[in-house]
């Protein structure tokens, strides 16, 4: 709200910060303020498929160009260039869809677009390969909402085909140690091969009623279909991990902080330890909670 830009994208309106927005409408005016700070000369992507975007927009005072999968000034099809690995799955490409209509806008030619984002290798904690050990691929990723859980499960599959994907989740946020969004996990986590979940970060901070049960939320995962457990400390994930873990599987780490290093553990340990490649063997290990 106190940057003034000449160029900005947006690319989504969903609830989240939760402690300091406690309904979705209050938040929805911390957005209505900072397009106010947008001059007539400013330049605004928006998301063409988001209802509640189209209305924020429905009177600008800015210039505004709309971008989306099949509607809007700028939409993604006979797609000619190959986009990097460090933008894999759907929500990067519709990111750098909103990226390269910005850049239009401000002069840059289709094929100086291109070039950037052939050339371009990610950020750190996005989709962020911390090492690869015996066929095993360790992801540091900040995702923390359950939207950003579900499109980075959809980006990893689509970057790993073939490979059986386990999520290790940390509720660290204000808004992920919350049951606010507790029906949004249940789906967000449905792609992935094997969810292991961390006690909240300082649960002590969140009010009973409000902390997300992460034992529930593994049963009711697993009611649904989804192999996923609850698992009482970090150095336990670990072991877990190593006694579980297969050849060519990816391990993708989801926390809006450092998880005590916890890739780090794991990859070191890797270098020490035969992983399990009899998959009978993976299924007969049991977790205690």
């Amino acid at each position: 709200i106190h940057y003034r830009p000449h160029g900005a994208i947006l690319t989504s309106v969903e609830w989240d910060h939760v402690d300091i927005y406690p309904q979705f409408e209050k938040m929805i005016g911390a957005f209505q303020a900072f397009l106010k700070t947008l001059g007539k000369d400013s330049i605004l992507l928006a998301w063409a498929d988001s209802e509640v975007i189209s209305e924020l927009t429905r009177n600008p005072a800015f210039k505004l160009f709309r971008y989306g999968r099949t509607q809007g000034d700028y939409t993604a099809k006979d797609i000619n260039t190959t986009l990097p690995p460090a933008l894999a799955g759907p929500a990067n490409l519709e990111n750098a869809l909103g990226v390269a209509g910005l850049c239009r806008q401000l002069g840059l030619s289709p094929e100086q677009i291109a070039q950037g984002l052939k050339t371009f290798q990610g950020v750190k904690k996005r989709q962020e390969v911390k090492g690869v050990v015996k066929e095993v691929t360790v992801i540091d990723d900040f995702a923390h909402h359950p939207t950003a859980v579900r499109r980075t499960i959809e980006a990893l599959k689509e970057k790993y085909p073939g490979q059986r994907l386990i999520t290790v989740f940390e509720p660290r946020s204000n808004t992920s140690r919350r049951n606010a969004h507790y029906q949004d996990y249940l789906k967000a986590f449905k792609g992935a091969d094997r969810v292991l979940l961390a006690p909240p970060w300082r649960p002590e901070k969140i009010p009973p009623a409000e902390r997300l049960d992460t034992e529930k939320l593994a049963d009711d995962l697993m009611r649904r279909g989804v192999e996923a457990f609850a698992i009482e400390d970090h150095d336990a994930i670990v072991e877990y991990i190593l006694r579980s873990i297969g050849p060519k599987e990816v391990v993708a780490f989801f926390s809006n902080g450092d998880f005590n290093n916890i890739h780090r553990k794991l990859l070191d340990k890797l270098e020490r330890r035969k992983i399990v490649e009899d998959r009978k063997q993976v299924r007969s290990i049991k977790v205690k909670k």
